[in-house]
């Protein structure tokens, strides 16, 4: 986990990794890794979505194992915000308890904050990255029906909103 600046106006880069497959004539595109980007504060403004073609995607050293042929990327801007939590999300097959097939695996988390000495923000970012680990690990994998049926429904201290692809402000509950 890094701790980062981020100032108001100062561009923050989302990516989208995706894979195209041809089936019965019909392509599909698949989402091989992904961006999520939680804030407190607002969008002042997003640059056009950027495409290029790819043959391989690598996290710092480690080369994404699947294969992949898009990269997306756009910049987002942020304004009255004291902080921005980035998850870069990839889709491996793997095997959690009694069950086997593509799993969300969360690769990097990242925080961005406007005043990196704050605190009390600090101490909110760690809540609400508290509160993302625990929704994982409420998930039951013994099978795939307590996999389906078992999320855990706990007291929330965060709602997520959409207010752009990829990018939820979080609302604390009362």
């Amino acid at each position: 986990m890094k701790i980062k600046e981020l100032k108001e106006n100062e561009p923050l880069q989302i990516i989208e990794v995706s894979n195209h497959l041809t089936f019965h004539s019909t392509e599909i595109e698949r989402n091989m890794i992904k961006m999520r980007v939680f804030t407190d504060g607002e969008i002042a403004k997003e640059s056009e979505e950027k495409v290029e073609g790819i043959n391989e995607y690598y996290f710092g050293k480690q080369k994404y194992q699947c294969n992949v042929d898009t990269l997306k990327t756009k910049n987002v801007y942020f304004k009255n915000h004291n902080y921005v939590i980035t998850y870069l999300i990839s889709q491996e097959w793997t095997r959690v308890g009694n069950i086997g097939g593509w799993f969300d695996i969360i690769k990097d988390v990242s925080i961005y904050m406007k005043n990196p000495k704050d605190r009390k923000t600090l101490r909110t970012v760690k809540q609400v990255i508290r509160q993302n680990e625990e929704r994982i690990r409420s998930v039951d994998y013994s099978s795939l029906l307590s996999m389906l049926a078992g999320q855990r429904k706990g007291f929330e201290a965060f709602e997520p909103e959409k207010i752009s692809e990829n990018v939820y402000n979080l609302k604390r509950v009362k």
